[in-house]
């Protein structure tokens, strides 16, 4: 084509019709409980940019320092992190926990009663220590826990280190009810860990004992497979699902 400026104006005109590629969900083909925590990991990776592009660490870290006035800013500072944060998430969340290098607890939405103390001396063995311990693996998820020191709700934390833009580091934890989870299996469910032992059932007298069956369960089914039945000694039919995801090895049992 000999006209230049045509030839231009054909090339923006082309541009400006053409559909930018639409990103296809990648949990389309994936079950609910496989869904819950894609959620999990990506609301954290999501916080996590905020709490860096806001330097967040720092400053809170900063109003730790200083006298009793700094409680009146931190306040405020609380108020305005929980909005960006509620904003990015999904709302499905007990409670958000940011953690600083030393391990001093910085921020939490909602549990007054462990913030500003330190998770390696003051909440020495608890899940906060085992989060912040683990802060060099990635996204790390734990095993269900109780925390006794807050409301004594069974719980499951979803951690992450936050790093990166000259930001300070730090440890940021998503809490999370276990009965987010149990809401997505069915009634008289129970959660069993790979050492046989109950990580969560409905009778709470039950948890961190044995699984009476547990040696007749095939662990090794694989998480895609489907739920398989097991028919027990004294009659009682049960259901269970081997549930896998990073460092999360669960089996779901449905106990009739």
């Amino acid at each position: 084509m000999k006209n230049p400026l045509l030839l231009f104006i054909l090339i923006f005109l082309a541009s400006c019709t053409t559909k930018p590629p639409v990103e296809k969900p990648v949990t389309g083909n994936k079950d609910q409980l496989t869904q819950f925590f894609i959620r999990c990991r990506s609301d954290l990776d999501n916080a996590r940019q905020v709490i860096v592009s806001q330097d967040i660490v720092k400053n809170l870290s900063h109003l730790q320092n200083m006298n009793a006035g700094g409680k009146k800013y931190y306040l405020l500072e609380r108020e305005n992190i929980t909005r960006m944060l509620n904003a990015v998430t999904e709302g499905i969340y007990s409670d958000y926990i940011l953690i600083n290098a030393g391990g001093i607890i910085i921020y939490t939405r909602d549990n007054n009663e462990i913030f500003s103390k330190n998770v390696r001396s003051h909440l020495k063995n608890s899940v906060l220590e085992e989060c912040y311990n683990k802060k060099a693996e990635g996204v790390y998820f734990s095993d269900v826990r109780r925390f006794s020191n807050f409301d004594g709700t069974d719980l499951i934390f979803v951690s992450g280190k936050v790093s990166g833009d000259n930001s300070f580091p730090g440890l940021l934890i998503l809490q999370v009810d276990i009965s987010k989870i149990m809401e997505l299996v069915e009634p008289n469910t129970a959660i069993v860990g790979m050492d046989g032992t109950y990580r969560y059932h409905a009778e709470r007298n039950l948890i961190d004992t044995p699984c009476a069956y547990f040696s007749s369960i095939d662990i090794g089914a694989g998480h895609e497979a489907s739920p398989r039945h097991l028919k027990l000694p004294e009659g009682r039919t049960i259901t269970y699902r081997v549930f896998n995801y990073e460092n999360v090895k669960w089996v779901f049992v449905t106990e009739k």
